[in-house]
């Protein structure tokens, strides 16, 4: 049987910076008594009070910070593990020896007895008293508590009838009034409980919550490691080079990671930022309203975290050092050089009959069906080559991607992967060309890319790679830029080339309009060949001829409008025309000496691509999912599952967060508070106990794609394209959905 993830009662790994956010915090108070909520309101203004009656049993002493502490606690667990903030009395007789103490509710609470102690038991005895109050809140890791002393005497007889509780026999020290005979102002400006309180506020405790532990893994996952076949102090440090860690982790041969940090909380009228260093330049995990709706949360709105414990770290760091292992290796790096020395063989431009005939047509002029790119599959066939499957994947997947040689996945521009410090790191050691986004917080703000860039190169520098590894590296690193006002791009384009040394440019947009080739002429008549410039996801052929045409020369054209997990482009009944777009390309020769990358609605499927003619597959949650590159905590969905939200670029949730900058605000947003112009949908990444790092996952693609491969006896890109030039067979075939669901269920049980 499989684990519960989320333990009844979780270890506390962790917790949210404690700071007061500008709106006004909600406080619960653990009481059901209205008057004393009433007066806990007009003391804590700025506050929204809810009060909680949760019944608890509490423990017998007459210390009262000792009662607090236990009170608070019991008090924490039964609300859902919120904080709360709760109050013990004491009431000390010096007539009655201290007494009733911590018990004074309890003993005073009837109108008899405090009679009776007025007027019966401290007749001709001592009547000074000391009244005190103290307040206490647990937040998951820490009780805090405030106390407020007030000296004073008990009268001879029951005066007054405002307040509540033994305000009726209290006068405090210098006045001849009870508490009861008091106006409330005056009692506030007097009593105790309004002493703890203001001490309460100018502790300036954020009213948060803790942070709890994921369910370590199982201890056989543990003994399987073998770290001592990952002895490398580059991959070590790389392994280690992640921001969720903090800066005073050590680095440790096991890979165990035991260094927790608070989270920083950031908020505004937008959305809520969650990030574990308040000035890095990753993007964060961003909240919104839209958000929230699908998310648990305490009672007072926040959401439920949950972290990686030190052991899931462990599994994590051990694969992201393997993972530096298998890319940054001499094999690796020889045949790397190998292919930006002679490139790779054309593609081979022969028409397919599977294709045409699932398009509806025998001539590519006369479409009248679609099919999504993962419906195109291959036949397998025998071989009198030996190959391996393993190999491959360890130095097979390898393909000349723009100017130079490159994996054959890449991780494209949406906002919540390629906003992440880590993913940039991650995928350019892996030689996987990302494209930092133009949207989201780095909407208009060409400030927040640069900088995101340069804190990445500065991570790859930090581990001391020879030079032309680093340089390789760095290359992979590219800028996601638009089509909108062309000077105003152009003048983004050269501080990325400037100030972040960015040579790889790809020209994010669906748009079919003269401007995508324009910002492209643009950028090549200014920059140069040095540059790589990628563009799409492509209209039709008529631009794609335009944007290859000799002025040009686009290095890559990027197709796939439509069939993304969280795109909506056939919404209004649009085709999604991507497999019909790449196959026009691929039958004509004049695109063979441009990259030809598919991006969005592939799936597991990515063998006939390659067969097709396919270079470079552009994915996005896919490859990153609910791993730790992007953070190691995550909120809970209210399935229960544990997940970091995905906003399309242009999905109502990044509408929101792009309204926060005053230059977008008129144009995201209606007056009515209400996101415009939105296109795709929010949606959310979840974790996986198999995964823990990206590399899980890239590892997984690459085997999709060596097993290709070895079914057609191929061991590398250069063969394959060998290999189906020479044989004639029609190898595609379309994959029926009995088939997908068939294939569907071995594939999920990894």
């Amino acid at each position: 049987m499989p684990r519960n993830l989320y333990q009844t009662i979780p270890n506390i790994i962790s917790h949210v910076e404690n700071k007061i956010s500008s709106s006004s915090p909600v406080l619960e108070v653990a009481t059901g008594n209205k008057n004393k909520l009433k007066e806990i309101e007009r003391i804590l203004t700025g506050y929204i009070i809810i009060g909680k009656d949760l019944k608890m049993d509490e423990i017998q002493s007459l210390d009262s910070k000792k009662v607090a502490e236990a009170k608070a606690i019991a008090a924490w667990e039964k609300n859902n593990f919120n904080p709360i903030l709760i109050e013990d009395v004491s009431l000390e007789m010096r007539g009655l020896g201290g007494r009733p103490g911590t018990y004074a509710n309890d003993f005073c609470s009837e109108t008899e007895m405090r009679r009776l102690i007025c007027e019966v038991w401290l007749k001709d005895k001592d009547r000074s008293a000391t009244a005190r109050i103290t307040y206490a809140l647990y937040d998951g890791t820490e009780v805090h508590i405030w106390e407020g002393v007030l000296a004073g005497k008990i009268s001879e007889t029951l005066r007054g009838s405002n307040g509540f509780g033994w305000d009726d026999m209290f006068i405090p020290d210098g006045e001849k009034q009870t508490f009861a005979e008091m106006t409330d102002k005056k009692k506030d400006s007097l009593s105790m409980r309004t002493m703890a309180l203001e001490k309460f506020k100018k502790s300036k405790l954020d009213l948060t919550y803790p942070i709890f532990e994921i369910a370590e893994p199982y201890a056989q996952e543990l003994e399987r490691m073998r770290p001592e076949k990952l002895k490398d102090a580059k991959a070590l440090k790389f392994a280690y080079s992640l921001e969720c860690l903090g800066e005073k982790q050590k680095l440790q041969k096991n890979f165990y990671s035991d260094s927790y940090d608070p989270i920083v909380k950031q908020e505004n009228k937008f959305y809520t930022r969650f990030i574990k260093k308040g000035d890095s330049s990753s993007l964060g995990l961003l909240l919104t309203d839209i958000d929230r709706k699908s998310l648990k949360t305490f009672r007072n709105g926040n959401p439920v975290l949950w972290q990686m414990g030190p052991e899931r770290r462990q599994l994590a760091l051990a694969q992201r050092a393997e993972y530096f292992l298998e890319h940054q290796n001499t094999k690796v790096h020889k045949i790397l050089d190998e292919i930006d020395e002679r490139g790779i063989e054309h593609r081979n431009n022969r028409r397919s009959n599977t294709v045409e005939t699932a398009l509806g047509t025998t001539s590519v002029g006369d479409i009248t069906e679609t099919k999504a790119l993962k419906e195109i599959g291959y036949k397998k066939i025998s071989s009198d080559k030996i190959v391996s499957r393993s190999a491959i994947s360890s130095t097979g997947l390898y393909n000349k991607i723009g100017k130079h040689a490159r994996s054959i996945y890449g991780i494209g521009s949406m906002p919540p992967i390629s906003g992440w410090r880590d993913i940039l790191v991650t995928a350019a050691i892996g030689h996987m060309p990302i494209f930092t986004h133009r949207n989201s917080l780095n909407a208009v703000d060409p400030k927040r890319q640069i900088d995101l860039i340069n804190d990445a190169k500065k991570a790859i520098k930090d581990l001391k790679l020879p030079l032309k590894q680093q340089e390789r590296a760095f290359r992979n690193i590219g800028a996601a830029v638009g089509c909108g006002n062309l000077d105003e791009e152009m003048k983004q384009i050269r501080q990325l080339y400037k100030k972040a040394g960015v040579k790889l440019f790809r020209i994010y947009t669906i748009n079919g309009d003269p401007r995508v080739v324009e910002i492209a002429r643009r950028i090549r008549a200014e920059l140069g060949d040095v540059v790589e410039i990628f563009a799409g996801q492509i209209a039709d052929k008529e631009q794609a001829l335009e944007l290859i045409a000799g002025d040009i020369k686009v290095d890559g054209l990027v197709f796939g409008h439509g069939g993304g997990m969280q795109c909506t482009s056939a919404t209004n009944g649009m085709a999604l025309t991507t497999l019909e777009e790449i196959y026009s390309i691929t039958t004509d020769p004049r695109f063979n000496n441009v990259t030809i990358v598919a991006e969005g609605g592939v799936g597991r499927s990515v063998g006939g691509l390659f067969v097709l003619g396919v270079d470079l597959i552009l994915s996005n949650q896919k490859f990153v999912r609910g791993t730790i590159e992007l953070t190691d905590f995550f909120f809970q969905h209210k399935s229960g599952k544990l997940c970091h939200p995905y906003h399309g670029s242009a999905s109502a949730p990044t509408m929101l967060i792009e309204s926060s900058n005053e230059k977008l605000l008129e144009a995201r947003m209606t007056y009515a508070g209400r996101a415009k112009k939105v296109e795709g949908k929010p949606g959310y990444m979840f974790f996986s106990e198999k995964a823990g790092s990206m590399a899980f996952y890239v590892d997984e693609f690459k085997h999709y794609a060596a097993r290709t491969l070895a079914d057609l006896g191929v061991n590398n890109m250069n063969e394959l394209r060998e290999f189906l030039k020479t044989n004639k067979s029609e190898l595609l075939r379309i994959i029926s959905t009995e088939a997908a669901y068939t294939g569907n269920p071995h594939a999920d049980s990894n």
